[in-house]
């Protein structure tokens, strides 16, 4: 299985480093309702592709929300995402996707090269969609990395 990686969801370039990472999403009140709900969780590189602040607001009165990579790496990071997930603070399907790609090997070196792997017979996944198997994973690296060196 190959080294940790994840890709940038603003610009689609690497982040080589935990330092070099950033999760964010928009949190917006409903000031009549007293609720808030949250969107778009993303990752991204710190400092470069961030969230415009103004532009966020703007849009729906969003509050940008924001931690370090590291902060969702590891045992306390995964505890985080859930907690997240259980306040409603955002969407169920967003933190499990995040979730995914932060705590599951490889599944961020796989993620865009599933479905082109689904429709070339590489993999047939038997769970739900968006949900692969580590055996599915490690396929679809494999031959996305025998495509690579043709």
């Amino acid at each position: 299985m190959e080294m940790m990686m994840w890709r940038c969801d603003t610009c689609g370039k690497q982040i080589k480093t935990e330092d070099d990472g950033w999760v964010e999403w928009v949190t917006v009140v409903d000031q009549k309702k007293g609720t808030s709900t949250g969107r778009d969780l993303r990752l991204v590189h710190h400092g470069k592709c961030q969230f415009n602040e103004q532009k966020e607001y703007k849009k729906d009165g969003g509050i940008i929300g924001d931690l370090g990579l590291s902060d969702f790496l590891g045992p306390d990071g995964l505890v985080a995402l859930l907690e997240l997930m259980e306040r409603g603070e955002i969407p169920q399907k967003e933190v499990v996707a995040m979730i995914q790609r932060l705590h599951v090997p490889g599944y961020e070196n796989a993620r865009p090269h599933f479905k082109s792997a689904i429709s070339e017979g590489v993999i047939e996944p038997n769970m739900a969609p968006g949900f692969y198997t580590h055996r599915d994973i490690e396929a679809v690296i494999a031959w996305e990395k025998r495509r690579r060196q043709r």
